[in-house]
């Protein structure tokens, strides 16, 4: 399996659009907001990691814990570690305020950093860290790519109007088209696949990214325990069961 391989798909065709148009943008007039959404498995957090990357930029993970305090000593020291600068708060009564002031010092001096901040719904009813999340763009040129769940888009507008205006581009991640499960099989598994599989693929997985990834991977122990030079669809008898469960 070719790992850490960004397949550019069609849904990753139209963020590295999206994002194009927020680094191009006329950076006094909008802010560098914006927000990818869809299902689970579509590959919104595989698109990140790799984005990040192959970019340079900064992938940051919410997590159901976290407040606002502990969101901004994350996110400095997600900063500092992209950066190669150690950051620790001074001492335990270091303010929410100063520590958040600290990463807009860090944004102004860095002004082409771009961060994807993943698992956004679980701060969509946080104001405080959404609130920073504002503040960053709106004082900082920094771009902000916001990952949430298929109803975080809906659940912004609902929250927030304002906060929703700010938003630059929504990029919804649909289900993997045949084709594009064509390109995933044919640049990441290291066996090659018959293209009479690929349709059989989508129906198994429903284009579900992740569902394909662990077929490829049965598709690769397999080809290597049998010696096998190629999958075809024969091969696929008796998967259903076991590897479409999610």
């Amino acid at each position: 399996m070719r790992e850490q391989h960004l397949c550019h798909t069609k849904n990753v065709k139209k963020a590295n659009n999206f994002i194009d148009l927020l680094i191009n943008r006329p950076k006094f007039e909008m802010v560098g907001l914006g927000m990818i959404y869809g299902e689970p498995g579509v590959g919104k957090t595989s698109y990140a990691k790799n984005f990040c990357m192959e970019s340079g930029a900064v992938y940051f993970r919410l997590e159901s814990a976290m407040s606002c305090r502990s969101f901004a000593i994350a996110l400095l020291q997600a900063l500092c570690n992209h950066s190669n600068t150690y950051y620790k708060p001074t001492n335990s009564s270091e303010s929410t305020t100063e520590i958040v002031r600290k990463i807009l010092g860090y944004l102004h001096e860095n002004q082409n950093t771009m961060i994807f901040i993943d698992e956004i719904n679980i701060a969509l009813n946080n104001a405080k860290i959404l609130g920073t999340i504002r503040d960053i763009v709106d004082i900082t040129q920094s771009i902000v790519i916001l990952i949430g769940m298929n109803d975080a888009q809906t659940r912004l507008l609902q929250n927030d109007k304002y906060y929703y205006d700010r938003c630059n581009f929504f990029c919804e991640f649909m289900p993997l088209a045949i084709d594009d499960i064509a390109l995933i099989c044919n640049e990441k598994s290291d066996v090659k696949i018959n293209q009479s599989v690929f349709k059989r693929l989508k129906e198994l997985t429903n284009g579900n990214i992740r569902r394909l990834i662990k077929l490829l991977n049965y598709f690769e122990f397999t080809a290597k325990s049998q010696n096998i030079r190629e999958i075809t669809i024969e091969h696929l008898v008796n998967t259903k069961e076991t590897f479409t469960n999610g």
